[in-house]
């Protein structure tokens, strides 16, 4: 699939409709997941219903009695609120994610529309327009920004708000020249094709990253660039003293004014161009990363990103310790785009025919790339590390992204000997969907053993000694 996104430029009226649609399908969203929950409560206390299935369904008509702005909106808007409940539904059946959740009010909106409610059509001045609404809920033709041409007219789109800012979104079959679906390899034929490789050829072909707050990312080949992470940090600087001022003011001024409500609007531009020069960031790192002809395999550690930046403020029982240091810790680490840099690569290494491998994070910055030795005396500070075995000097992230790569490589090349690389669970190897492979502990356990007893040393890494 791929994605294509747009600006939009509504006029006010449009605007105020849109945010409409927004409300009323967010509206029936939150009506389901209320409506489940209390299924779900009710069958826990009541023996009569514990052996009786909790309905799931697309259901929305018997929450039109009690809310009548619900009729000022097209009925697919409120129908598409429900399917997308479902869809949620249906990935937490898949264990990719827990149940469905409230949607706030505040943040990126968005809302679903499908085909029934827009056209998309270009004018004779090659320009792209989309029309929305039906003959009873008119709304008109809104300009998109130019962007790449839409090769494909897609079955329904996503229109989203974000301090102030619209945009359209959605996602295409990628087509070769003759017009025909793009077929990308599938994760068994990738892995069919590694299998003809040694273990010293795999190691070759394998590229380690490693994740850090200071530097967000360093590969084992060195094909990310330095500046990619500080190519914006002096406007970074000017938005966040801008932002920091704003947010003195929001605290001075009647809540829920005007002038409330447009200090508010800056404060969220300010902080979605912060957020847009983390994903530009995210996307260049990938794409370095994927673009190397030379590199059949990407490694990270499998950092549990969502723990790590966890609250430390305990409850009124039980208080934190050092919150505010872990508040900054946690600032770091989301800031540093962990997360994305992690998705990007792993769909686009998809489509490049590569393979995306994680491996155990634990004692990477420890361990001796070049001898296997673990000593935290190897790591003399931030950006150095020297091993106290066989003496090599090299930049600490450097040596962690070989580790890495040295992790990776060995677990792909178990797995030709029966020890099968782990992938998340629900994901069907033979889809055209993006596959992460996991390497077990166990295997690591088994590597070191292995190193250990032969003493082999990483060749490359050994000339640096």
């Amino acid at each position: 699939m791929k994605g294509q996104l747009f600006q939009l430029y509504p006029t006010q009226n449009q605007a105020n409709v849109l945010l409409d649609w927004i409300g009323c399908q967010r509206f029936i969203y939150n009506a389901k997941v209320s409506e489940d929950r209390y299924f779900r409560t009710f069958a826990k206390k009541s023996l009569g219903l514990n052996l009786k299935d909790i309905p799931i369904d697309q259901t929305y008509s018997q929450f039109k009695a009690d809310a009548h702005f619900l009729k000022s909106v097209p009925s697919q808007i409120l129908r598409n609120g429900a399917v997308r409940w479902m869809d949620a539904y249906n990935r937490f059946f898949k264990k990719l994610g827990g149940r469905p959740k409230f949607k706030q009010p505040h943040g990126r909106q968005s809302v679903l529309i499908t085909s029934e409610l827009f056209n998309l059509f270009k004018n004779k001045d090659d320009n792209w327009f989309i029309h929305l609404g039906t003959k009873r809920f008119p709304l008109g033709n809104i300009k998109l920004s130019k962007n790449t041409p839409i090769e494909q007219i897609p079955k329904m789109v996503v229109i989203s708000v974000n301090a102030g800012k619209w945009s359209l979104s959605f996602n295409t079959n990628e087509v070769t020249e003759q017009g025909e679906i793009k077929q990308f390899p599938t994760p068994q034929e990738v892995l069919s094709e590694l299998s003809q490789y040694s273990h010293s050829e795999l190691r070759s072909l394998t590229n380690g990253v490693d994740r850090g707050v200071i530097l967000p990312a360093c590969d084992a080949k060195s094909l990310i660039e330095e500046r990619v992470f500080t190519e914006n940090e002096k406007q970074l600087k000017l938005k966040e003293k801008k932002r920091k001022k704003y947010q003195k003011r929001l605290t001075k001024q009647q809540r829920h004014s005007n002038r409330y409500k447009r200090t508010k609007q800056k404060i969220a531009r300010l902080s979605a161009y912060k957020a847009n020069c983390i994903t530009n960031m995210a996307h260049k790192v990938s794409h370095a990363l994927t673009e190397d002809k030379s590199t059949k395999i990407i490694a990270l550690e499998a950092l549990p990103v969502k723990n790590m930046t966890r609250s430390a403020k305990g409850n009124q029982e039980k208080h934190g310790k050092n919150v505010k240091q872990k508040a900054g810790l946690n600032r770091s680490i989301l800031q540093s785009g962990w997360g994305k840099i992690k998705t990007f690569s792993t769909y686009k290494a998809f489509k490049k025919g590569k393979l995306f491998v994680t491996v155990p994070p634990q004692h990477t910055s420890q361990e001796c790339a070049a001898c296997g030795t673990i000593n935290s005396a190897n790591r003399l500070s931030q950006s150095q590390f020297a091993c106290q075995a066989c003496g090599v000097k090299i930049n600490a992230d450097l040596n962690a992204g070989n580790v890495i790569a040295n992790h990776a490589a060995f677990g792909v090349y178990q797995h030709f000997s029966g020890q099968e690389l782990s992938t998340r669970a629900g994901v069907k190897l033979n889809a055209q969907t993006p596959v992460e492979f996991t390497v077990s502990r166990d295997v690591i356990k088994l590597y070191r053993a292995q190193n250990k007893e032969t003493g082999n040393r990483h060749p490359e890494l050994a000339k640096a000694s």
